[in-house]
C-alpha cells in the first residue's frame, strides 16, 4: 500500500494532482491505478469533493493504441464503472470486451470507487524569480 501512496504523492506533485482508482478484474480481483491530473476529468462534485469520475487510460495491445474510458458512477445502491474503449488511430468506439474488458462493473459498495488528492503548492512560473 505505501507503494501507491508514494506513487499517488509522486503523481500529484508532478502534475498538480492525482487519483487513485479502484480496478476490479474478475472474481475478488482487484487492482489500483495511480492516475495523473491530465487524465481525470470531474464529472460531478459536491461541497468541493468529486462525486463522479472519468479516467482515460492508454493502453496498447498487440501494437495498436488505444485509450479505455472508466466512468466511476454512484447509484442508488452502489458504484459501479462504465468502461468504453476507443481507437486512438481512428477515435472509433470499439468493444470493450474485444481487449477483455467489462462494459459495466458493479462495485457492490456504497464508498467511492476513487480518491484525488491534487498538490497544496502552487507556483506561477512568470512571477518566479531566479536568486543568485
Amino acid at each position: 500500500m505505501n507503494g501507491i501512496l508514494f506513487s499517488l504523492a509522486e503523481e500529484a506533485f508532478a502534475s498538480g494532482g492525482g487519483a487513485v482508482a479502484l480496478c476490479p478484474s474478475g472474481e475478488n480481483n482487484e487492482s489500483v491505478n495511480v492516475v495523473g491530473a491530465g487524465r481525470i476529468y470531474p464529472l460531478a462534485w459536491s461541497d468541493g469533493k468529486i462525486t463522479s469520475c472519468a479516467f482515460a487510460f492508454p493502453t496498447t495491445r498487440k501494437g495498436k493504441n488505444y485509450t479505455l474510458l472508466q466512468l466511476h458512477l454512484p447509484g442508488s445502491a452502489s458504484f459501479s464503472i462504465e468502461s468504453t474503449l476507443f481507437d486512438e488511430e481512428t477515435g472509433d468506439e470499439l468493444p470493450v470486451d474485444q481487449l477483455g474488458f467489462e462494459k459495466v462493473i458493479a462495485i457492490g459498495s456504497t464508498a467511492p470507487s476513487t480518491s484525488s488528492c491534487r498538490s497544496a503548492i502552487r507556483v506561477d512560473i512568470h512571477s518566479a524569480r531566479r536568486f543568485t
